[in-house]
């Protein structure tokens, strides 16, 4: 367990100099235009900003660090995030409101404001709307949630999405998990994907998806900001809570929002980290 907490440090996973200053709308886009994915958890509305109190880190109650505690929800949070890929960097904002773990609206929007993407999810369903194009596109609930493609999330569902930014593990075991010094584990998920975790108390401090022997993704907190690395597309995330605060009222289910056209969120199947063509 020790040799592969060591070989999953992000730190030595910094991406080649890029030209800073990319306009958001450089960044590689999903079929059919509608789904940067590196946007897509990488933008959001000042809107929970303001000057209201900040809430404390997001734990897991049950101990479990693939688990979100009740106490994270029903809430709003606001990051800032740094992106950098192939493409270019971008500056952004995100906004994510939390009624339950299966229920969640993440904005995203740039320095200015304005926002670029909403991702709109319940338990059976939900939209993922452009704001750009005025394009939106249907989220199948449950198994059927959206698989995101391109760095650093190829292979996650929009249902994973809450867990990542809260820093939690964004998968669970389907077998058994093996403890190896204190505070590490290492289990398999549904799909066979072997993930390592270190965590104190209930902190997750760290967390790695392997590729045989090989760390592909790493997640490291950093103090108050957070680092997610893709060593095979070499793309880093780096993000920070500014504020959060209880979620002021329910969300309304789920819709088409008004003055959107609904098209098809991609034109061929993304591919998932368990396909035979991820290597994963």
């Amino acid at each position: 367990m020790g040799t592969e907490q060591g070989a999953a440090d992000p730190g030595s996973m910094r991406p080649a100099s890029r030209p800073r200053g990319a306009a958001l709308g450089t960044l590689r886009r999903v079929t059919p235009r509608l789904l940067p994915p590196l946007l897509l958890l990488a933008v959001l509305l000042a809107g929970c900003a303001g000057a209201r109190p900040a809430l404390g880190p997001v734990t897991a109650g049950s101990g479990a660090p693939w688990t979100i505690s009740g106490d994270a929800y029903p809430s709003q949070t606001l990051f800032r995030m740094e992106a950098e890929t192939a493409d270019g960097e971008a500056n952004v904002r995100m906004v994510l409101r939390l009624e339950r773990p299966d229920r969640y609206r993440l904005t995203v929007s740039d320095r200015l404001g304005r926002t670029l993407y909403t991702v709109d999810v319940g338990a059976s369903g939900g939209w993922l709307a452009d704001h750009r194009s005025r394009k939106a596109c249907p989220i199948g609930g449950g198994g059927d949630a959206l698989v995101l493609r391109g760095a650093p999330f190829e292979g996650f569902s929009t249902a994973a999405l809450p867990a990542v930014l809260l820093g939690r593990v964004p998968a669970e075991p389907a077998g058994p998990v093996i403890e190896g010094e204190p505070g590490e584990l290492v289990f398999r998920d549904r799909r066979g994907r072997r993930w390592s975790v270190r965590s104190a108390g209930e902190d997750v401090l760290a967390w790695t998806l392997w590729q045989g022997d090989r760390p592909v993704l790493w997640w490291r907190r950093d103090g108050e900001r957070v680092l997610l690395s893709d060593r095979l597309r070499g793309a880093q995330l780096r993000w920070q809570t500014v504020a959060r605060e209880p979620l002021p009222a329910g969300l309304s289910e789920p819709a088409l929002p008004d003055g959107f056209e609904a098209a098809e969120c991609r034109e061929e199947e993304p591919v998932p980290f368990d396909s035979p063509q991820s290597g994963l």
